[in-house]
C-alpha cells in the first residue's frame, strides 16, 4: 500500500497576504519609539530643594540630583497618586500649611562654608498653597522642627525609593 503525501501549492491569495500580516503582527511589538507612560495627574505639587542642589520639583516634573564634583543631573520626575497620598497624609499629619513660613537656626550659631541652607519646601493642594524655608542647624526639640523634618524625610524616601531615582549615577565626592 502506497502513501499519498497531500502537496499543497500557495495560493495567490495567501502570498499577497503573507507580507500585509508580517506588516501589521510585526508592527505589535513593543519598540524602542514607544512612548513613555503617562504622568499620574499631580494633585499634591511639591518643590523640595534639599542638601545643596538637590530638588524635586513637580510644579514642573523634574529631579536634580547633586553629584557633587560631576555637577548635577536633572531628568523627567513624577509621583504617582499612591505616593502624593503618602507625603499628603504626613503633611495633613503635622498640619504643614500651619507652619511659620521661616524656622531660622538657632540664635548665636554661625556656619562656615559651604552652608547647604537654606532648604525650602513648598506645597501646593487645591487652593492651600505654602512655602517653609528652614537653616541649619535647629533646635533638636523645636517639634515644629522635628515635624518638617519628618516630612522631609517622607519625601526623600519616596524619591529614593523609585527606579527613576536609582539609576542616576552616584555622587562624587561630598561637602565637609
Amino acid at each position: 500500500m502506497k502513501s499519498h503525501a497531500i502537496v499543497s501549492q500557495p495560493t495567490p491569495v495567501l502570498l499577497l497576504l503573507t507580507p500585509v500580516l508580517l506588516l501589521l503582527f510585526g508592527s505589535c511589538s513593543e519598540s524602542s519609539d514607544a512612548p513613555e507612560p503617562a504622568a499620574d495627574v499631580q494633585v499634591l505639587k511639591i518643590d523640595l530643594q534639599y542638601g545643596f542642589k538637590d530638588e524635586l520639583n513637580t510644579f514642573t516634573q523634574i529631579l536634580q540630583k547633586d553629584l557633587v564634583l560631576d555637577g548635577t543631573v536633572t531628568v523627567p520626575f513624577w509621583l504617582t497618586s499612591d505616593e502624593q497620598d503618602q507625603i499628603l497624609q504626613k503633611a495633613m499629619g503635622i498640619d504643614f500649611f500651619s507652619l511659620p513660613d521661616t524656622l531660622r537656626r538657632e540664635p548665636g550659631v554661625f556656619i562656615s562654608t559651604p552652608d547647604p541652607s537654606p532648604d525650602l519646601l513648598r506645597l501646593q493642594y487645591g487652593s492651600q498653597e505654602k512655602t517653609v524655608v528652614w537653616y541649619y542647624p535647629q533646635d533638636p526639640n523645636d517639634t515644629q522642627w522635628k515635624a518638617l523634618l519628618e516630612l522631609r524625610n517622607v519625601i526623600v524616601q519616596v524619591i529614593q525609593a523609585k527606579p527613576e531615582y536609582k539609576i542616576l549615577p552616584a555622587a562624587r565626592g561630598g561637602y565637609l
